[in-house]
C-alpha cells in the first residue's frame, strides 16, 4: 500500500469523523465486485437527537419542515460537490486511476416532514467502471489487490468477490465470516483496523485490504463435469475398440 493511499484514507476518515462527530450513526456497506464492474451500496442510519441535527442540513428555509424540493437540493449539492470522494473509497492494485464513476444515486427515508428526532436513513448507490486505460482488465484474472475505505461506524460490511478467484489474504474486517454463493466468495463482518508497515514503521487505518489470485484450472466449477465427460468418452472409446476387435 502506497503512502498516497494511506494519506488519502486518513484524510477521508477525518472528514467522515468531522461530518459525523456528534451523530449516533451506523453504516451498512454492501460491495458487489464482478469481473468488469463494482457496485457499492452505503446505508447510513441516524437516530434520536442526532437524526434531528442531521435533518437541519435539509431545512434550507429554516421553517422546521422539510419538503421534497429541499431533499432534491441536498442531493444535487452532494452529487455536484462531493461525488468524487467515492473515487477514494475503493482502490484497485494500488492505483487510483483504474476506476471511474458510472453513476451515483441517493435515496432518503423518513426525512421529509417535520424536523424532529425520528429515525432517518440515507442510502447511496455507486456504480464503478474501468477507466479506458484499464478497459481490458479483468478482476477474475491475475493477482489483484482491493482496498476499501473503512469507518468505525460500519457495523456491517458485505463483500461479494468475482467468480473463479482465490482469496489469498484479508485484513480490516472484524468478526469475519466467509461463505460461498453461486461460486463467489462472500465476506461479512464489521469494519476493523488494518495494520501494516510503511518505511519499517507500523501504520494503522480503518480499511479493508484484500489480495486475490486467479483460480487454478482444476478448481474451476466446470472442471469436475469436464473430467467426467472426458472419462466417459474414454470409456466409450475403449468399449468401441474392444467390440470392434471381437468382431474381427
Amino acid at each position: 500500500m502506497s503512502k498516497s493511499i494511506v494519506f488519502s484514507g486518513i484524510c477521508i476518515i477525518i472528514l467522515l469523523s468531522i461530518f459525523n462527530a456528534s451523530a449516533d450513526v451506523s453504516f451498512t456497506n454492501d460491495i458487489d465486485i464482478s469481473d468488469k464492474a463494482i457496485n457499492l451500496i452505503i446505508t447510513e442510519n441516524y437516530t434520536g437527537e442526532d437524526a434531528k441535527v442531521f435533518k437541519k442540513d435539509f431545512d434550507i428555509d429554516n421553517n422546521s419542515v422539510i419538503v421534497d424540493s429541499e431533499m432534491d437540493v441536498f442531493r444535487s449539492d452532494f452529487l455536484d460537490h462531493r461525488a468524487n470522494q467515492f473515487l477514494e473509497y475503493i482502490i484497485l492494485d494500488d492505483d487510483h486511476s483504474l476506476l471511474t464513476l458510472e453513476s451515483i444515486e441517493m435515496e432518503f427515508e423518513n426525512v421529509e416532514g417535520e424536523l424532529d428526532n425520528s429515525n432517518m436513513s440515507i442510502t447511496t448507490m455507486v456504480s464503478y467502471g474501468f477507466a479506458s486505460s484499464a478497459s481490458n482488465m479483468s478482476l477474475s484474472s491475475g493477482d489483484r489487490s482491493i482496498w476499501i475505505l473503512g469507518h468505525p461506524s460500519i457495523n456491517n460490511i458485505k463483500i461479494s468477490l468475482p467468480q473463479n478467484i482465490e482469496l489469498e489474504s484479508h485484513a480490516g474486517i472484524d468478526n469475519i465470516t466467509q461463505s460461498s454463493n453461486g461460486g463467489r466468495i462472500v465476506l461479512e463482518g464489521s469494519s476493523g483496523i488494518r495494520s501494516f508497515m510503511v518505511d519499517e514503521k507500523p501504520t494503522f487505518e480503518y480499511a479493508v485490504f484484500l489480495e486475490t489470485s486467479e483460480q487454478s484450472f482444476y478448481e474451476k466449477a466446470y472442471f469436475i463435469p469436464l473430467l467426467v465427460l472426458v472419462e466417459l468418452l474414454l470409456a466409450l472409446t475403449g468399449y468401441y475398440i474392444i467390440n470392434k476387435n471381437k468382431i474381427k
